[in-house]
């Protein structure tokens, strides 16, 4: 893959998709919608506020969301987002 924006680069057609410290969860649930091939999973590292990132996020994407705690940040999450569609 080339160096270019994501927004930019074509379909990836990915079966996961991640990011850390990229945007806010609304905003990478649309490059994940971009790049995930049907029934792809996404992975996103959140901090303390991840929750309030997920209520935003919901206003504008459906997904089931499983929370993985992580190793490295006491408050901090994974989180897996499966079967994302736009609302």
């Amino acid at each position: 893959m080339r160096d270019e924006r994501i927004e930019a680069s074509l379909p990836a057609m990915a079966d996961v998709a991640s990011a850390r410290a990229l945007g806010s969860l609304d905003q990478l649930c649309g490059f994940a919608d971009r790049h995930l091939k049907l029934g792809g999973t996404a992975l996103f590292h959140k901090g303390a506020r991840y929750e309030d990132e997920v209520a935003a996020a919901q206003r504008h994407w459906n997904f089931d969301l499983t929370k993985v705690d992580s190793v490295t940040d006491p408050a901090a999450v994974i989180l897996q987002l499966k079967g994302l569609v736009h609302a």
